[in-house]
């Protein structure tokens, strides 16, 4: 039974439901919060409210104000770092602290800090880390990749 404090939120976007899986099944071991938009109208996933959590506003509270608000192309972990990410977005990234919910450093341009050019200068579709300890990441763009340092 739920208290008056609680209430049930749909989630469709495949990320957000993968980060909601992993704080609730405790894998997710740093503080985190849910930030949008609550709007007065009943849905049927939320029988007995008459409110509910916008699931296109959910995102992350350090990123209020920026353009990766409104939504992020990809996203990777740093290498040999458990609570930094890289969040990607157009031709931008920048480098978030999930822990203290914050931007450490950006948003900067993909070319100018990894010297991509063509189509990876214009924005990633996925990236990830070189598996065996590198530090390089992989950037993917349509059906080509990219290692970068």
């Amino acid at each position: 039974m739920r208290t008056p404090d609680e209430f049930i939120f749909k989630l469709t976007d495949d990320a957000k439901i993968e980060e909601a899986r992993k704080i609730l099944s405790g894998d997710e071991q740093n503080k985190a919060h849910v930030m949008g938009r609550i709007i007065k109208r009943a849905v049927p996933y939320n029988p007995g409210w008459s409110y509910h959590l916008d699931p296109n506003t959910v995102g992350w509270p350090g990123l209020k104000g920026t353009a990766f608000a409104s939504g992020i192309d990809a996203v990777c972990g740093v290498p040999d770092n458990a609570t930094d990410l890289y969040l990607f977005k157009g031709d931008q990234y920048l480098r978030y602290k999930v822990g203290d919910e914050k931007i450490a450093s950006g948003p900067k341009s993909l070319a100018s800090v990894w010297g991509v050019d063509g189509v990876f200068a214009k924005g990633v579709d996925d990236a990830c880390c070189v598996p065996g300890g590198t530090g390089d990441l992989y950037f993917f763009k349509g059906d080509q990749y990219v290692r970068v340092r």
